[in-house]
């Protein structure tokens, strides 16, 4: 008899096509700034990378709005 899986801190959750496809697009989005950023001289920051990680998240199903765990906290 298998145990229950434990919750990983690292499941994204996206498995539901409602989910799959605007949270590939938010990485890609986020991809191509980093790109560009790293190709910069601008300095990284943390309120730069709290915007990233906002919208790596933005608008999935599983996500709250006021969730700071996964938008920039």
């Amino acid at each position: 008899m298998s145990r229950p899986r434990k919750p990983d801190f690292w499941d994204d959750r996206e498995t539901t096509p409602k989910d799959v496809a605007p949270g590939a697009a938010n990485r890609l989005k986020v991809l191509k700034e980093l790109i560009q950023h790293a190709l910069s001289t601008e300095p990284l920051d943390a309120s730069l990378v709290a915007k990233w990680h906002t919208a790596c998240f933005s608008g999935l199903s599983y996500v709250g709005v006021n969730d700071e765990c996964f938008l920039g906290a």
